[in-house]
């Protein structure tokens, strides 16, 4: 049984014959949520990154779960944001091809507008709208 089935999330990876594009299917809400706290990484990604890209994803999810909760406050929230944009832009450390070498997770050019809302612009929200459901 493949990681994402044991999940209990529907999603297909094709490709069109003759296409070099791939599709996918569109996860909704709920499936995105189960990706993001219980698929294996391990399926996909090497072991030494695993760790690095669970702990990105793990934050991310915490940032959402706060974000949809009226309680949280807007400099909580925009704390933590910052905090996982430095994650998500870690650097490489040490000497490429020698050992103890760690890879960056993303540059800035990864950075997408929604990101950019995350950590920017919904504290704002948060702040001026007090409640946030």
């Amino acid at each position: 049984m493949t990681s994402i089935h044991r999940i209990k999330v529907n999603f297909q990876l094709w490709q069109d014959r003759g296409s070099k594009t791939w599709n996918y299917t569109s996860l909704m809400e709920d499936d995105k949520q189960k990706v993001l706290q219980f698929f294996d990484l391990t399926k996909i990604i090497s072991r030494r990154c695993t760790a690095m890209i669970r702990d990105l994803w793990n934050k991310f999810y915490k940032l959402y779960i706060k974000m949809k909760k009226p309680t949280t406050k807007a400099e909580d929230f925009q704390h933590n944001a910052k905090n996982w944009i430095t994650l998500f832009l870690t650097p490489s450390e040490g000497i490429p091809n020698t050992q103890g070498f760690k890879k960056d997770l993303y540059q800035s050019n990864n950075m997408t507008p929604y990101i950019h809302v995350l950590v920017h612009h919904i504290p704002e929200f948060m702040a001026i709208h007090q409640k946030w459901d």
